[in-house]
């Protein structure tokens, strides 16, 4: 044989070999595409194979039998990569072992999803979240409702997506309320001040309908819970302003006044003019109450004031959100109106309470109850045995369901409450307060 067939049958040899790759544990050879099993337990077992005997030995046949990929790659989903363990296992569940996961391992963790967990099973199960109790507003409604507030609006300026917001929220109630002023405003100044003879023309000033300014009226739920109409309406500043002059340039008999209180009323719980500037409103409802209403025509009686309101919005109707504005607005009259409606014992107020709680709708109504009840002499801030009472029913209806958010607000109320220095309060004071500042602004007169 020749030198260069020596040469050739050599490179065949070679050829031969590289198609094979060597064990790299136990040096024999392997087919090219053979898959080494590593979660074979042989394998696994450093103490069996890997003895000091051959440490030496291990090293050399690794630095010559180098692992290299090769040409063909395999997918997690071939069956010939899953390994046999996986195969067999009836639910293909994979097995984890015990790790130390080191000291900054959330060693907490697996309970707080087991509550989770526990949390969101209660949800699904929980009274009153079943298909039976959720108010759905069907497209019809929603159309209907649009229809409706597009023909109430009076602002050209709004909006097709706010008009759809207040649509779709029509089971919330949360855009309705008491809207005394729904026309656009009369905002030339060559009609004031000397045109208004009557406090009807400067209501109609202001955008208020010749439907609310009867001299019998009053009011039913359809009326307090009305949709804004974006009336342009004039800034309360120059409202209050037009008020002003009309009760000091015209003399009113004792039957006029009364139908004054009444606007009165209306007006200053109107959902936008609480809304504009409380520190300047309060300010104006507490030197005209205590300078004309109180010591010009109620002849010092608040409970007078009382029917007045009755006489508008029905005391019995509870309507708790009108009450917190006029008591927040004027608070000295907290105490005559908590009396009026509970006859000075506590325990009504439990009872109303239980009503309105076991109602189960915690409406913006149970809210305001508590925000109209509370700092009156009845029900002070601070620990008391009713704030004690109200907290236990609602730790145990959170306790005994999944927890709705409403209880969760109420419960925040009432913790304020009781933060609350039941010493400082000074509620008894705030009508005297009231008065002082009163007394110190300019005479209607």
């Amino acid at each position: 044989m020749s030198s260069e067939e020596e040469f050739h049958t050599a490179q065949s040899d070679e050829e031969i070999a590289d198609s094979q790759d060597s064990d790299p544990i136990t040096g024999s050879p392997t087919k090219k595409n053979q898959i080494i099993n590593f979660e074979d337990d042989k394998f696994l077992d450093s103490s069996s194979d890997l003895s000091s005997s051959n440490e030496t030995d291990l090293d050399s046949d690794l630095e010559l039998a180098v692992l290299k990929p090769k040409s063909k790659k395999f997918r997690p989903n071939d069956a010939d990569y899953r390994s046999k363990s996986d195969v067999d296992t009836k639910n293909e569940f994979i097995t984890v072992k015990q790790f130390d996961l080191g000291g900054s391992f959330d060693s907490t963790i697996n309970e707080q999803h087991s509550k989770l967990q526990r949390a969101s099973s209660l949800l699904k199960i929980s009274p009153g979240r079943g298909k039976q109790a959720i108010q759905t507003t069907s497209k019809q409604e929603v159309d209907t409702i649009r229809k409706k507030l597009f023909e109430c609006v009076k602002n050209k300026n709004v909006t097709d997506n706010i008009v759809e917001i207040i649509a779709s929220e029509h089971i919330s109630d949360r855009y309705k309320d008491w809207f005394f002023i729904t026309a656009n405003c009369n905002n030339d100044n060559s009609y004031f001040p000397t045109h208004y003879s009557n406090i009807n023309d400067l209501m109609r000033s202001f955008g208020v309908e010749e439907g609310k300014l009867e001299a019998n009226m009053r009011f039913h739920d359809d009326d307090i819970s009305q949709f804004d109409s974006f009336a342009w309406i004039l800034p309360i500043e120059e409202m209050i302003a037009r008020f002003d002059s009309f009760l000091k340039k015209n003399s009113l008999s004792p039957e006029n006044f009364a139908h004054v209180v009444k606007i009165f009323i209306c007006f200053i719980l109107d959902r936008n003019v609480f809304c504009s500037n409380e520190f300047l409103l309060k300010n104006w409802c507490n030197r005209v109450y205590f300078r004309l209403i109180l010591k010009k025509f109620l002849d010092n009686d608040n409970n007078a004031f009382i029917k007045i309101y009755n006489s508008l919005f029905d005391l019995q109707k509870k309507r708790y959100f009108l009450l917190y504005r006029l008591t927040r607005l004027l608070p000295h009259l907290k105490n005559f109106f908590v009396y009026s409606m509970f006859k000075h014992d506590v325990n009504e107020i439990i009872n109303e309470f239980n009503n309105l709680f076991d109602s189960k709708r915690y409406t913006k109504n149970f809210y305001y109850f508590l925000l109209f009840v509370y700092g009156s002499d009845r029900l002070p801030y601070g620990v008391t045995r009713a704030t004690t009472y109200f907290k236990d029913c609602i730790s145990d209806m959170s306790n005994n369901s999944a927890g709705e958010v409403e209880l969760s607000l109420l419960n925040g109320l009432l913790n304020m409450f009781i933060k609350f220095n039941t010493g400082e309060t000074k509620n008894g004071n705030a009508g005297r307060n009231c008065e002082a500042n009163a007394d110190m602004s300019y005479d209607f007169i």
